[in-house]
């Protein structure tokens, strides 16, 4: 049987750095934030093979007291805290004093610094092993080289990534750091080839340019805003431009960047459908907030921090985002007059609550309130065996318009059974029916849910679904809300719960999935956010299976009623998924490309 006993200190030291190092790119995010801690102005990178050969970083901050160098090397020695009291209000990135000591234990690493006091000093340590001290002539500033990461563990080593995985992880940190410190010098090297080198930048949309470039630069948007002790500011990019994963959204924390997926959701979700599925914007935005309202010291890599009150965080950073993109994106204008984009032709409308207000989304219109009549939903859903034609124009009456719009659109024809093809006085438009109809519903629907008008059906035969533990705890948590969506869902054994009451509209659609996707956004979603979250989620469900399809004929009447609702909506250029809902080309566009100018 095996003694306890205490681990020896080099043991130590390498099962810390297993937290603390994981690729090269954690040692340059611990070189770093020890460079930005000591005030530098300008910190430089250097990579030989994507970081496992060297890794040099180099600043002109303070400096290390020479008489200091060989403590900095010991476990847990740092200048940054003291008492547990300074673990509640920690202001420096680096506060644990393991960052060199782990790096150490797993490299060959020198050290040069110097105050600019006197001579500086030179320290060489290998696998935790100090080997060399020297004092060097050297001015103030501090210079890192660690060579040969993981060479005395092969299995980390091992593996590491191919050298082009590892060099994006680098580059990765270094634009993180170079976005969240504008106002100094940031440069990046691997061999011979520079890979970035940044002056200070006057204001973060400068320093957007000189990093992510003059095509994230041109669709930037301010973000900014101080309800209360939290300030918020940063930019994001207008819909146009949009990545296909979260690897561009970056948060900064009383200058801290971190990683936070409730933070992202809220993000996400304040640009509604104006994003594509799947699709996310380009970002950067600052959050300071008093230190005692957020915990840095819960991440072993310091990568994400825990707040004090998270629901009044995600609300200010929806809330926020929502009204940026209302100031600064132009209104909707799907008839084609002269207030369209400059910059292209996407157009938007987003609806927001002012910053006083409670966290709310676009608050949509049912078409009873505008005085206007619809076709009920399952009036759009055309039959199979109704005849394929294409309508042409000369089928609709001359000078026929929608009525009561000045300019509005004339159906002309159907296209292959899934486009409307119309005019307006601008020009020409092609509309994806199912899409265009999918957004109509869409907002009937979550106006009938709102109003808590929605019909419900108890279903003959309960289905059936198995939820993990923690689905069905959020399940009990907010059975009121799912009620009010038309949701009674009840346990039926183990894991096993019987939804026996579902929304009539959906009839017998995979209800299960429907859920969990309810059981999804309950889950990211904080607050009143959930509510709202839930709701739109169900309408946008509810609009997709119900919408008329592709493949289908459409008479000219029912083109009219689609596209004066479609007119009628608050948001008529996207479907709730974010999908185009339409192509438009001017008449100037057409004559440009038939030369007829």
């Amino acid at each position: 049987m095996s003694t306890i006993q205490i681990l020896d200190s080099l043991v130590i030291d390498r099962i810390a750095a297993g937290e603390v190092v994981e690729r090269p790119a954690s040692v340059i995010k611990e070189l770093i934030e020890n460079s930005l801690d000591a005030g530098a102005g300008r910190i430089s990178v250097q990579l030989e093979d994507a970081g496992t050969g060297l890794i040099e970083v180099v600043d002109d901050g303070d400096g290390i007291d020479p008489v200091e160098v060989e403590l900095a090397f010991a476990q847990h020695a740092t200048s940054k805290v003291a008492t547990l009291n300074d673990l509640d209000a920690i202001t420096t990135l680096g506060f644990r004093g393991e960052a060199l000591a782990s790096i150490a234990s797993v490299s060959c690493i020198e050290l040069t610094t110097g105050t600019g006091d006197g001579p500086g000093v030179r320290i060489k340590v290998e696998g935790g092993q100090i080997l060399h001290v020297e004092r060097v002539a050297w001015p103030h500033g501090t210079t890192v080289r660690v060579a040969d990461l993981f060479f005395n563990t092969p299995a980390r080593r091992k593996n590491l990534k191919k050298p082009a995985t590892e060099l994006r992880h680098a580059s990765q940190v270094v634009t993180d750091y170079a976005l969240c410190r504008p106002d100094i010098y940031v440069s990046l090297a691997h061999g011979k080839r520079s890979l970035m080198a940044a002056p200070p930048a006057a204001t973060l949309a400068d320093r957007v340019n000189d990093i992510l470039g003059d095509q994230v630069a041109s669709n930037w948007l301010s973000v900014e805003g101080q309800p209360g002790p939290l300030s918020i500011r940063g930019g994001i990019t207008n819909p146009d431009h949009q990545r296909p994963n979260r690897n561009e959204i970056r948060w900064v924390v009383n200058g801290r960047p971190v990683s936070d997926y409730r933070l992202v959701h809220a993000l996400v979700s304040a640009y509604e459908s104006l994003l594509d599925h799947k699709r996310f914007p380009v970002s950067v935005i600052f959050l300071e907030l008093p230190v005692g309202d957020v915990d840095v010291n819960v991440h072993p890599r310091k990568a994400e921090v825990r707040f004090a009150n998270p629901r009044a965080v995600y609300q200010v950073v929806r809330n926020s985002v929502r009204e940026s993109l209302a100031r600064q994106l132009p209104p909707v204008n799907i008839l084609g007059g002269d207030d369209r984009h400059p910059g292209g032709n996407a157009e938007y409308v987003v609806e927001s609550e002012s910053a006083a207000a409670s966290f709310g989304g676009s608050q949509y219109r049912s078409v009873a309130e505008t005085g206007s009549q619809s076709l009920p939903v399952n009036d759009w859903i055309v039959s199979e065996g109704t005849p394929t034609t294409i309508r042409t124009q000369s089928t609709l009456p001359p000078g026929k318009e929608i009525s009561g719009t000045a300019g509005s659109i004339r159906p002309l024809a159907q296209y292959d059974n899934t486009y409307i093809v119309a005019a307006d006085r601008k020009g020409i438009l092609v509309i994806d029916q199912h899409v265009a109809h999918e957004r109509v519903l869409y907002e009937q629907v979550l106006t009938q849910i709102e109003a808590r008008t929605l019909e419900a059906q108890h279903l003959l035969v309960p289905e059936t679904i198995e939820l993990t533990a923690g689905e069905a705890a959020i399940i009990e948590e907010h059975s009121d809300l799912l009620e009010s969506l038309g949701f009674v869902i009840e346990p039926f054994g183990g894991k096993t719960w019987a939804l026996r009451t579902a929304p009539a509209i959906l009839g017998s659609r995979d209800l299960g999935e429907t859920v969990r996707s309810l059981i999804t956004s309950l889950e990211q979603g904080a607050g009143p956010e959930a509510l709202k979250d839930a709701r739109q989620d169900m309408a946008a469900s509810i609009a997709c299976h119900a919408a008329v399809r592709a493949n289908h004929p459409l008479t000219r009447e029912e083109m009219v009623h689609l596209i004066a609702d479609l007119e009628r909506c608050e948001s008529p250029t996207r479907c709730p998924h974010g999908r185009p809902i339409l192509v438009r080309v001017d008449h100037d566009e057409l004559e440009r490309r038939l030369k007829r100018h």
